[in-house]
């Protein structure tokens, strides 16, 4: 029961969280393949026959997933930004309500500190991001 009492006060913050990063998904999705669409690959796979869905995953799909991403990497940086207002609009005891609370207190190196923690961690977050470059895209792998 523990669970669903928790689940339920978190409804809010994740709808929150949800709110700010998705219609960035949106827009930048479609953008990405509505421009891959117009490729010349695409046009020779439809001219071979290909099914629309063979097309839409295996061709559309995989050249539109590298900026995403990147997308992501950004959305992680743009979370924990966004965490010191959720978590002290909401009372949630968490990293970005120790920031909002020591920062008011001139509590200057728990501030530091916790700064530290989300930049360690965004950093991670965008290296993690370009090893997985490699796993995508084959022409990436020589590099990374």
């Amino acid at each position: 029961m523990f669970v669903f009492d928790v689940m339920k006060h978190l409804i809010l913050p994740i709808f929150s969280y949800y709110i700010i990063l998705f219609p960035n998904w949106v827009f930048i999705t479609r953008s990405l393949a509505s421009m891959t669409l117009t490729e010349d690959y695409v046009l020779t796979a439809r001219a071979r026959g290909l099914r629309e869905r063979r097309i839409l995953t295996s061709y559309v799909g995989k050249n539109s997933i590298l900026p995403q991403l990147t997308l992501l990497a950004y959305s992680y940086g743009i979370l924990f930004g966004n965490s010191i207002f959720i978590e002290s609009m909401f009372g949630i005891p968490g990293l970005g309500y120790l920031i909002n609370i020591t920062a008011g207190t001139s509590d200057y190196m728990t501030t530091v500190g916790a700064f530290l923690v989300i930049i360690i961690s965004v950093i991670v977050g965008n290296f993690i991001a370009d090893l997985t470059y490699g796993l995508v895209d084959p022409r990436i792998r020589g590099v990374v």
